[in-house]
């Protein structure tokens, strides 16, 4: 008998313009809808990255890693309880149909992880906390496969959720789904962890017994210690007791491709502030993303922070020695920076090893020769 995947009823986004900006197609975000204004100034700008040494879908092929953070569990035999602070009801609307679903806040600056189910069709979004007061949301990077999508807000005075660091769940754990179900503001129900990682259609998901209903989508279920153990996705059609959430380490992967993605395109504008910002987001969602940290060196650079730049691009190649951009950029930090050509040079000849044939090679050489020449 084939078992249906049923998703709960979710929230839905700002339509989405296909020109805006370049469709990058990487692991778990199908199409980022960075709202041009958000993202873009007006000006065209010169790539920020050296030789266009940047490359947007790099960040796909490095393995994420949970960082090992070690947190207190609350001593209980139930899941403690907890506010709705931090949860949202989505709601918007496509054609005259109005939708529901959830959401909470995961970092400041009013940015909101949520589920993507049937956003491209919506012309409004709107989040609204449980003291009432609700906030205009524009939709910054979304996520087929993993349903999911990141939104922000301009209230920006609320303390994120907390992502469960260890990705660690067990049979029986309890946890609890907070969410907005059915229309009713701000529910939540309890249950159990019934199995840590079910395959289905390709995805891994938390197998839980807590009662879930069309709204809970995008919301937060919790562990007792009242981290983000994973974001409620959907039930089993016709069946009792048995419900889904994305694992916390999924989510944060989306997090940190999406604010990566997101600096990367405020940095193209010479917005090296905000790229700034939105490039250690992603490191503190995806730490060990290399091509984030070299990106981050690079931002550094610009700004003229050069010992900050030269550690980022060494946490940059801690996670892959092989990473040609981060050999690029500490050539030229080193050589023209730093003054230290014995290391410029080292790292241009690794470039070169790696790219031996590449646009830039001859102009790597001459660098390399400049250098040697200066030792």
């Amino acid at each position: 008998m084939k078992i249906i995947l049923s998703i709960v009823f979710t929230f839905v986004g700002l339509s989405l313009v296909a020109d805006c900006l370049p469709e990058i197609s990487a692991n778990g975000i199908d199409q980022p809808a960075y709202l041009k204004q958000a993202i873009v100034s007006g000006n065209s700008g010169k790539l920020l990255f050296n030789k266009k040494k940047v490359q947007l879908s790099r960040f796909s092929e490095t393995p994420y890693k949970p960082v090992n953070i070690s947190y207190e569990v609350i001593s209980s035999s139930s899941v403690s309880p907890f506010s709705f602070r931090q949860i949202v009801c989505i709601r918007g609307q496509v054609g005259q149909k109005k939708i529901e679903g959830s959401g909470f806040v995961i970092a400041e600056n009013g940015y909101i992880l949520a589920s993507k189910h049937q956003v491209k069709n919506a012309k409004h979004l709107t989040a609204y906390f449980q003291d009432g007061s609700s906030h205009a949301a524009k939709l910054l990077s979304v996520s087929e496969s993993l349903d999911l999508a990141l939104l922000q807000i301009s209230f920006r005075e609320v303390k994120p959720l907390l992502f469960d660091p260890t990705g660690l769940t067990q049979v029986g754990d309890p946890v609890i789904a907070l969410g907005c179900p059915l229309g009713l503001s701000h529910s939540a129900s309890q249950g159990i962890i019934s199995a840590p990682e079910r395959k289905l259609d390709g995805m891994r998901l938390l197998q839980t017994d807590v009662a879930i209903n069309p709204g809970n989508s995008g919301g937060p279920l919790l562990n007792r210690s009242g981290k983000v153990a994973g974001v409620v996705v959907g039930i089993f059609q016709n069946a009792k007791g048995i419900s889904f959430a994305l694992p916390a380490e999924e989510a944060r992967r989306f997090l940190g491709a999406s604010f990566f993605k997101i600096g990367t395109l405020l940095a193209k504008e010479n917005r090296h502030g905000d790229a700034l910002n939105a490039l250690l987001m992603s490191i503190n969602f995806w730490y060990e993303s290399a091509q984030t940290h070299s990106n981050l060196g690079e931002v550094y650079r610009r700004m003229e922070k050069y010992q900050v730049s030269e550690a980022s691009f060494l946490n940059a190649l801690s996670f892959d020695s092989q990473n040609a951009n981060a050999h690029y950029n500490l050539g030229i930090l080193y050589g023209n920076h730093l003054n230290n050509q014995k290391k410029a040079a080292l790292h241009y000849r690794k470039y070169l090893k790696l790219h031996p044939n590449s646009v830039d090679a001859a102009e790597v050489s001459r660098w390399l020769s400049i250098a040697e020449a200066k030792q």
